[in-house]
């Protein structure tokens, strides 16, 4: 039994090799895609926060007071 799970694992191994490449490289390029994810979360929390509709009215008019003093 332990024999056949090893030739399974072997079998699983060679397909992933032949499919994917070199195992190390995908675990390499697996490691720099959470590296990624992480800093785009880390990005995403310091964003800032989302405007509230009174806060937008007040930008918008401010920016179209701008604007008229610009024409």
């Amino acid at each position: 039994m332990a024999q056949s799970e090893a030739h399974v694992m072997d079998v699983i191994q060679i397909h992933d090799e032949t499919l994917f490449g070199n195992t190390r490289y995908n675990k390499v390029g697996l490691v720099e895609q959470v590296q990624n994810i992480n800093q785009q979360v880390i990005i995403l929390q310091n964003a800032p926060e989302s405007y509230s509709q009174e806060q937008l009215d007040a930008l918008l008019l401010l920016k179209a007071n701008v604007a008229d003093i610009v024409d």
